[in-house]
């Protein structure tokens, strides 16, 4: 077979195998163990302080975004 690529050709022969190997790997594959389960969830490895100031700056956004909202409504009124 001939292949050309950028202006250089190059010929190479192909063999085409076929047929299944004899001793397939099964699949799902077997788990050795069992997974590491009940770390805590998403506060894992966060002290209070760490959620607090998550909480607060989900706060302050939704805030922001309610009062951007009403003001935007008052402007469109009147």
């Amino acid at each position: 077979m001939t292949f050309t690529c950028g202006g250089i050709s190059a010929v190479k022969e192909l063999t085409i195998a076929g047929g299944r190997p004899a001793d397939p790997t099964p699949a799902p594959y077997p788990v050795p163990r069992g997974v590491h389960a009940g770390a805590g969830g998403t506060s894992d490895g966060f002290d209070a302080k760490e959620i607090g100031l998550g909480a607060a700056l989900v706060a302050g956004s939704v805030g922001t975004a309610y009062v951007i909202s009403r003001r935007r409504a008052r402007e469109d009124a009147g």
